[in-house]
């Protein structure tokens, strides 16, 4: 394996919105890949993510990914890391889609940005992620990826994907300005 010498993302602290949009994009295209070839991660978390000389994120772990041709031996009951899963992977892991990647990517950005804390309580309590996050439109954006009801959600990694490259033109023109 390719040796990551920055070790994980949660040694990481607070990034920028400029610097989780760009790693948040580069993680929805190694996701979105995943799903091209049918296979559902179900274990994103900064612990999974490991990062290159120049903060370059590699997604690992697929221990626990389902593919709907595997044994059927990770896919059945709730899986996952609790904070970072999504509510209905913790009821039947066996039945996530997308959606449950969506969720678990968007939660990433929730902790670059702001904190495992706001993770924790986010999950537990369901506290509206702007208590711990400004009022900006990544934070629209990661309210949306991590929406608690699957319908509400975005819909897919390609989708997460196109709404942060708007976002990181958006920040590009108006920092170049």
């Amino acid at each position: 394996m390719e040796y990551m010498p920055r070790g994980d993302l949660s040694k990481l602290g607070r990034l920028d919105s400029l610097t989780t949009i760009s790693l948040l994009m580069r993680l929805c295209a190694a996701v979105r890949f995943a799903h091209f070839e049918g296979v559902i991660h179900r274990d994103i978390k900064p612990a999974n993510v490991l990062l290159d000389d120049a903060t370059n994120p590699k997604l690992t772990d697929f221990d626990l990914a389902w593919k709907d041709d595997t044994t059927g031996l990770t896919q059945t009951g709730g899986m996952g890391s609790a904070f970072y899963c999504a509510p209905e992977q913790i009821i039947d892991a066996s039945r996530v889609d997308e959606r449950a990647d969506v969720f678990s990517l968007g939660m990433v950005g929730v902790y670059a940005r702001a904190s495992s804390i706001a993770v924790k309580t986010y999950h537990v309590q369901r506290v509206p992620l702007r208590k711990f996050l400004p009022n900006d439109d990544l934070t629209t954006l990661l309210e949306a990826a991590c929406a608690w009801d699957p319908d509400k959600r975005l819909s897919s990694a390609t989708e997460m994907l196109a709404k942060l490259q708007d976002l990181y033109i958006s920040f590009q023109t108006t920092f170049a300005s």
